[in-house]
């Protein structure tokens, strides 16, 4: 959590002054591996790769809470917000589940494999979203350097 502290203000200030959807894609490039490091490593090798998923996990928060408000018009904000926090914490709790099923049965790395799967589904959906702002020809923020 004390990662997590620094990082939600690197993420905001990455948010206002990158191309928000590059940065969603460069996170999204580091924490599927972090996690598949965290179901294999031990000792100190672990605990740089908790502390690596937890700073980018943390500063990804400002970046999505950002990309998110670029992208919606005004008025439905609020929706908005609901919505990618149902998912987050809706949908997302089942893994806690799915991770003890997986651990108790086939062992700590499958989950961990699973997890890491799942993160990696934020990559094609990031170049997805890059190439669908590209064509749109979407705004950027006025603050942007790459």
């Amino acid at each position: 959590l004390l990662a997590g502290v620094f990082a939600q203000w690197w993420g905001g200030r990455l948010a206002d002054r990158f191309r928000r959807e590059r940065m969603f894609l460069v996170m999204a490039l580091i924490i599927a591996p972090l996690v598949l490091v965290i179901g294999i490593a031990h000792n100190m090798a672990l605990l740089v790769a908790t502390i690596g998923f937890g700073f980018v996990w943390y500063a990804a928060q400002p970046l999505v809470n950002s990309l998110a408000a670029q992208l919606v018009d005004k008025r439905l904000h609020g929706t908005l917000y609901g919505a990618v926090f149902t998912i987050a914490f809706g949908l997302g709790s089942f893994a806690v589940s799915a991770g003890a099923h997986l651990s108790a049965t086939y062992g700590t790395q499958a989950a961990f494999v699973l997890f890491a799967s799942i993160a990696a589904l934020n990559v094609p959906l990031s170049i997805a979203l890059i190439v669908w702002l590209r064509r749109a020809g979407a705004s950027r923020p006025k603050n942007e350097n790459v």
